[in-house]
């Protein structure tokens, strides 16, 4: 009747990994402490001051690609998704500083790049972002979860 004038009908989401909160968990305080350090109270990142700190960032981003991805419960696997794609932009935007956008990278090397190892699988920004959080979590919050460290255990830090 009336509604199908307005466009299509919702789409129920469906959860890919349910409710297991099992499994192992990644500690994220280290990038926790970097965004804390380098990021302002409105989200601005002092990427000169970040590059003096790269080498933690490595260091989060290789232990983001040693989590062992099949294994975590529902929530760390959105955690990690979620900080992964965040870190990774991190060291994206240090790779090609000073930018003044992340726009100003050239496009084959932003968001179709894959090239971040998140659990043993290499992916691009898009592929994180749309193909992994979006597509398998029922979770609406993802949608203000950008810039924002997560912890899984007691519940995300969103802001």
């Amino acid at each position: 009747p009336i509604r199908a004038a307005f466009g299509p009908s919702s789409a129920a989401m469906v959860e890919a990994y349910g409710s297991d909160q099992g499994g192992p968990r990644l500690d994220h305080r280290p990038l926790g402490v970097l965004l804390s350090k380098h990021v302002d109270r409105i989200g601005g990142v002092d990427y000169t001051a970040l590059r003096d700190d790269v080498g933690q960032l490595d260091a989060y981003l290789r232990a983001v690609g040693a989590a062992p991805f099949d294994e975590l419960g529902r929530d760390e696997k959105l955690a990690l998704l979620i900080n992964a794609y965040n870190a990774s932009t991190l060291r994206l935007i240090l790779d090609h500083y000073p930018v003044e956008s992340i726009k100003d990278i050239p496009a084959a090397q932003r968001w179709d790049d894959r090239r971040w190892n998140v659990g043993g699988n290499v992916w691009s920004l898009n592929q994180i972002e749309h193909e992994e959080i979006r597509a398998k979590f029922d979770e609406p919050r993802i949608h203000t979860a950008r810039s924002t460290t997560v912890r899984s255990g007691v519940g995300p830090a969103w802001s």
